[in-house]
């Protein structure tokens, strides 16, 4: 009776330690791929910053940015016959040029608009989430 009981006891020990472990193997599972989708949206970040770094040199050489500021240089000075008026556009023109593409690219590349776009907070908080002990 008492070699029965103890059979039991270890068999039910032994079923709840195995009900343990899956859980925790599972918990295991589900943080190491947060993890890797974690790490895949960086990646996806890094070239989608790659591709916008290259486009940027493109639309640097581009002619678009020569020749705009130079005809509206020349049609200032032609309208108002300042050299100075028409030096202050190119240099204002030229400020834009620079900090508005930055701005947008400092803005949409940023770590936090990822996280918010690929939902990832949402994936954390469901994975970190442990199951109530019954």
């Amino acid at each position: 009776m008492i070699g029965d009981l103890l059979k039991r006891a270890l068999a039910v020990a032994a079923i709840w330690l195995l009900k343990r472990y899956e859980q925790t193997a599972l918990d295991l599972l589900k943080i190491r791929g947060a993890i890797y989708y974690v790490r895949a949206v960086q990646g996806a970040r890094m070239a989608a910053m790659g591709a916008l770094a290259l486009l940027g040199a493109i639309a640097l050489v581009g002619a678009g940015l020569v020749i705009l500021p130079v005809g509206l240089a020349v049609l200032l000075y032609i309208l108002l016959h300042s050299w100075v008026a028409s030096c202050v556009v190119l240099l204002v023109m030229g400020a834009l040029y620079v900090i508005v593409p930055l701005y947008i690219v400092r803005r949409f590349m940023s770590e936090r608009a990822w996280v918010r776009f690929f939902k990832i907070e949402g994936l954390i908080d469901r994975v970190t989430d442990k199951p109530r002990a019954e």
